[in-house]
């Protein structure tokens, strides 16, 4: 009886555990697969390895084996991604990014979610058996894609803070058509114009408006970037 009461608890205590096992979320990953979450390209689309895993100072992450990647997508207007596609295994991810390269459209949203296992080469907590990423990316042409990417480089004001006027650059390198605007801090424009070519300067003259904090808007195509420009007291 004393055997059989002991057996009983053996297996009561395996399904515990085997339940508080597989309830534990998973471990989500100090990084991100392929591309950091921002701006893709179709050809990224396509192009997609959601086996290359890497941390936020890009270096590789080795030993995560890919098992589970669900695919999710937001329409440009809509509010809510819907499921595209779930794969559990390694390869089927891969095998339809083309089609689905085709079927999204500029300002279309992507949001890539990925459950990894880890092998023998993992360096982690050993004690963790599933990890995650989730990566979200908006479409952009190849040319509004490479502009997200400089950030705060794109846009160089100087001087700034300044006096009367200031100068800005666009560290651009192929000729592009925009329009800019300078708001001031109650959302009212004081200065905007277009230009033929972002390659060349932009002289700000403020001589004739109060010292305050104002914003350069950029408009290149249908994407916004924008800087902050303040104005000194003499």
């Amino acid at each position: 009886m004393v055997k059989y009461f002991l057996c009983f608890l053996l297996v009561l205590s395996f399904c515990t555990s085997y339940a508080d096992h597989i309830a534990v979320a998973p471990t989500m990953i100090d990084g991100y697969t392929y591309l950091p979450s921002g701006p893709i390209t179709h050809n990224e689309v396509i192009e997609y390895n959601a086996n290359i895993v890497k941390d936020h100072s890009h270096n590789s992450i080795i030993g995560l084996k890919q098992k589970v990647l669900v695919m999710f997508v937001k329409k440009r207007g809509e509010k809510d991604f819907s499921r595209y596609r779930l794969y559990r295994n390694q390869d089927n991810g891969l095998l339809l990014m083309d089609t689905l390269a085709q079927e999204l459209a500029i300002d279309d949203s992507l949001m890539v979610s990925i459950t990894y296992a880890p092998t023998s080469d993992f360096k982690g907590t050993t004690r963790d058996y599933r990890y995650q990423t989730v990566m979200k990316y908006a479409v952009k042409t190849e040319t509004i894609a490479a502009l997200i990417r400089k950030g705060e480089e794109l846009i160089t004001i100087f001087p700034n803070p300044c006096i009367n006027e200031t100068i800005v650059k666009l560290d651009v390198s192929e000729k592009l058509t925009a329009s800019y605007y300078v708001l001031d801090g109650f959302g009212r424009t004081i200065k905007d114009g277009k230009l033929q070519d972002i390659r060349e300067e932009i002289h700000i003259d403020l001589k004739d408006h109060p010292s305050t904090t104002y914003v350069f808007y950029i408009l290149i195509d249908t994407e916004i970037f924008k800087k902050k420009i303040v104005k000194l007291k003499l």
